[in-house]
């Protein structure tokens, strides 16, 4: 199962169509799928491992400089750089006239 779900949350895919993989991969490999309340727990958790897992591996190639950014970029004097991103206008356009 968790092999399942972890190719489909490399997809992409919500909760509501990873629980629909696992009752189809169930279906194809004529294996009773299990209730409802249980295979949820089961796509949660697997889903879970598998972003934790993903996120390690990710976490694993940056840099120390990039994460020294990422992190000044998320502290309290970084919160002001992103709000002065977000304060930006932009580029005038038809709709920023209005």
């Amino acid at each position: 199962m968790e092999g399942l779900v972890g190719g489909a949350a490399g997809e992409g895919l919500g909760f509501d169509d990873l629980v629909e993989a696992a009752y189809n991969w169930c279906r194809l490999s004529k294996i009773e799928p299990p209730f409802e309340g249980p295979l949820h727990h089961l796509v949660r958790s697997a889903d879970r491992r598998w972003k934790a897992r993903a996120f390690g591996v990710i976490a694993g190639r940056m840099s120390e400089e990039l994460i020294a950014g990422i992190d000044d970029l998320v502290s309290v004097a970084g919160r002001a750089q992103l709000s002065d991103l977000r304060s930006d206008p932009g580029p005038v356009g038809v709709k920023s006239i209005d």
